[in-house]
């Protein structure tokens, strides 16, 4: 389980950016930053249920995701 919490008295406002797969790193900085072949292309929609909220808790499992193959 993978749990977000925002800080005391705050709440999650947007995801910019969200892969389950292999992200691509374009600017070498080790943060993923582009979708890869290898992504769930739905991950970003799941985790927008955080916004509003303080804290998400999810599983970071292909039955939550569902990659593409």
């Amino acid at each position: 389980m993978v749990t977000l919490t925002a800080p005391a008295g705050a709440t999650w406002t947007r995801v910019n950016f969200a892969s389950y797969g292999n992200a691509n790193d374009t600017n070498a900085d080790g943060i993923g930053d582009s979708y890869s072949v290898c992504n769930a292309i739905n991950t970003r929609t799941i985790l927008r249920v955080s916004c509003g909220k303080n804290t998400i808790t999810f599983r970071a499992d292909s039955a939550t995701f569902e990659p593409n193959e």
